[in-house]
């Protein structure tokens, strides 16, 4: 199978490329702005949940039924694999744990960081955790999440934050959501990439 998804990489993905400004837009309209936020963090910190909900919802749909060599090929060298996207943003939800209380013990899986980290090198396949395993981290850490947004003072939301990651000003409340975003961007990725490996078993 690898054999002829590299064969096809040059037809099928481009087209399904071509969609990508369409499949973003489904998603910008649940990026919210940082002033609302500032206005009325309570009702914000709301939608916040409401969208990692979705975002967890979504995912795990995703990768309903894919094999491990769907969810790790890649249709060329510069894009992430499904398993790396799906690693990568498992590791910033326990950033964002940090973020909301930074008192909290992270759980984290071996090489964790290594495999997943920003800006991480691409390893071997052979390294990579099953998918099952990953997106039980995943789920388990939006559940987390959502109970430590009902639990957040509205004084640490508003503090500068120690993570020197992002926009400026760096308060937490402001690098919430731009994990959130970033979430949302990673999330695009995986919504094609499903959308390649269905379109390449009916090819």
């Amino acid at each position: 199978m690898a054999e002829f998804l590299k064969k096809q990489k040059g037809t099928i993905f481009i087209n399904i490329m071509l969609k990508l400004k369409v499949e973003y837009r489904v998603y910008d309209v649940r990026l919210f702005s940082l002033k609302s936020f500032q206005q009325n963090p309570i009702m914000q910190l709301t939608e916040l949940q409401k969208g990692l909900s979705l975002n967890t919802r979504k995912i795990v749909k995703f990768a309903e039924g894919l094999s491990r060599e769907e969810a790790l090929f890649r249709p060329y060298d510069a894009v992430n694999n499904f398993t790396w996207n799906l690693g990568h943003i498992t590791t910033v939800r326990n950033t964002i744990i940090k973020l909301l209380d930074p008192t909290v013990k992270l759980d984290v899986y071996d090489n964790e960081k290594e495999l997943f980290g920003n800006a991480s090198a691409l390893q071997a396949n052979e390294a990579y955790p099953e998918l099952s395993i990953i997106l039980g981290y995943f789920v388990k850490r939006g559940e987390q999440i959502n109970e430590l947004c009902g639990a957040v003072l509205d004084e640490h939301l508003e503090q500068v934050s120690a993570i020197k990651i992002g926009p400026d000003p760096r308060t937490n409340a402001d690098l919430l959501w731009f994990f959130y975003n970033h979430e949302c961007e990673h999330l695009g990725e995986m919504k094609i990439l499903k959308n390649l490996a269905n379109r390449l078993r009916n090819a």
